[in-house]
């Protein structure tokens, strides 16, 4: 059996500074099946906690940036305090801000979160669970976020549900300034501590003609043993059994997942399937000494932070 040798980012560069994935707040009014995120409650988050985690990051010494992430974010009702203090902190290192949502707020509100300095989106639509929405109006925000040049990317997830509305609001998006920055999923990492991807809501058949027209995939070259190359795209990733066990891996110095509670891990994978390897609130130093260098994998199969440099343990 050939055994991977190489692992490259094909259409874009790697990431080459630290890219915290910050998990403020586990409510989310969508519920989506296949969502990977554990325990997607809503929590009893401290506002003054938040305050220390970010202290705790802008004692960095490497150049970082700032991405909310969830459940949903918005719906913690002190994340513009938690904005307004990040943007009180020296620049020296931070980068920017960046919010995932599933845009299920107002639009006064989306204008409001568009008022910040350094700060962008990257929408995550899923049709099924609009919950008051049309396809129009993810549409109209989009336009407001792009308008306002807010917009760093889509993730637009294609589900097995309903796909008329997929095609009328791709066909909606084709005509859009920003549909090069539509990124369609397909495979989904439903919530699974095993080391085996089950698939179980891959849509691959279903929308393929999507996918081969869209403008923007994450693309990968593999290289094996025997000398042979193939290039992939991100969503067919998730669905090889790919393992970089003993491979030393830039996640934790290009990429940290933080909790609202304090708790990190050096990647999503390693959240998902392992305990702490730390807590801001208890030990920050350990957690700022943790980006100096590659860390040795030792998981058995990655789910996920494909855009971090890997290095073949030689």
């Amino acid at each position: 059996m050939k055994k991977l040798r190489k692992f490259e980012r094909v259409d874009a560069n790697s990431l080459d500074y630290l890219h915290i994935i910050y998990y403020i707040y586990g409510g989310c009014k969508f519920n989506c099946e296949y969502c990977f995120t554990i325990n997607n409650k809503k929590r009893d988050v401290d506002l003054n906690d938040q305050y220390r985690i970010v202290d705790t990051f802008f004692r960095l010494k490497t150049p970082f940036d700032i991405y909310f992430y969830g459940g949903e974010p918005t719906e913690y009702e002190y994340l513009h305090e938690v904005i307004e203090y990040i943007l009180s902190k020296p620049k020296s290192m931070f980068q920017k801000m960046e919010i995932q949502t599933n845009l299920n707020i107002t639009r006064e509100e989306l204008t409001r979160f568009c008022k910040y300095d350094n700060l962008v989106f990257s929408p995550s639509i899923h049709i099924k669970f609009l919950k008051g929405d049309t396809i129009y109006d993810l549409v109209d925000k989009l336009d407001i976020i792009y308008n306002r040049d807010r917009l760093h990317r889509i993730d637009f997830m294609l589900e097995k549900w309903e796909p008329e509305l997929h095609y009328e609001l791709n066909d909606i998006l084709l005509t859009k300034p920003y549909y090069d920055k539509i990124m369609y999923t397909f495979n989904y990492m439903e919530i699974n501590k095993s080391d085996t991807y089950t698939g179980a809501y891959n849509t691959i058949d279903m929308y393929s003609d999507i996918i081969k027209g869209s403008k923007y995939q994450e693309r990968y070259r593999l290289t094996y043993d025997d000398n042979t190359v193939e290039d992939v795209d991100i969503s067919e990733l998730y669905l090889r059994d790919i393992s970089f066990k003993g491979w030393y891996c830039d996640a934790g110095r290009y990429l940290m997942y933080v909790e609202y509670n304090g708790d990190w891990w050096i990647c999503d994978t390693k959240n998902i399937k392992e305990s702490p390897m730390g807590n801001i609130l208890k030990s920050p130093a350990k957690f700022l000494i943790q980006n100096r260098g590659p860390f040795k994998c030792n998981v058995n199969k990655c789910d996920g932070c494909y855009y971090i440099k890997k290095y073949e343990n030689r």
